[in-house]
């Protein structure tokens, strides 16, 4: 199913409002064009909520959602981060109002690399997730993403921690 986009006229959906009056992209900020498909939609409104509960150095801004192809596509470039491996993807599939498949992977910022990440960076099955809701689908995406954000990242060379407890690690 193809998630439609719409003329980008009003409020996109997850933005708040700036001390000017002006909207500010809030989690997962959809921007000009957004989603006007059900299943999107229900899908993002949790998984933006999940954001907004994490403890890391995440920012709405680090987020985007692609509006422009079909799987629905979500991100998050990780700070801190260097080297080919820098943005967490999520894609979810769905037929009609039900998850179909959701695969996650750590990949390179702007691009949907067709779920290979480059080598060695393997594209999870976070679960079987075929009959899901949206809302049960956004959850395991959040999940995921949330582990993904606390773990451990080193650099291969030098070696070096550069993040920890999700967040970056100061340069020294």
């Amino acid at each position: 199913m193809l998630c439609t986009i719409g003329s980008g006229a009003g409020r996109a959906v997850g933005a708040s409002p700036t001390a000017s009056g002006a909207q500010r992209p809030g989690w997962f900020a959809e921007g000009e064009y957004p989603l006007h498909d059900a299943f999107c939609q229900g899908f993002l409104i949790p998984l933006r909520e999940s954001a907004g509960t994490w403890n890391t150095d995440v920012t709405p801004d680090d987020t985007t959602v692609e509006t422009m192809i079909e799987p629905l596509a979500v991100s998050i470039e990780v700070p801190g981060t260097t080297g080919s491996r820098t943005t967490l993807w999520v894609l979810c599939r769905h037929d009609g109002h039900r998850a179909s498949s959701l695969r996650a992977w750590w990949g390179t910022t702007g691009v949907v690399d067709d779920g290979y990440g480059g080598p060695g960076a393997p594209v999870q099955l976070i679960s079987d997730v075929g009959g899901r809701s949206a809302p049960d689908a956004a959850a395991l995406a959040a999940r995921w993403f949330e582990q993904q954000l606390m773990t451990d990242v080193y650099r291969r060379f030098p070696h070096r921690l550069l993040r920890t407890g999700g967040s970056a690690v100061p340069r020294r």
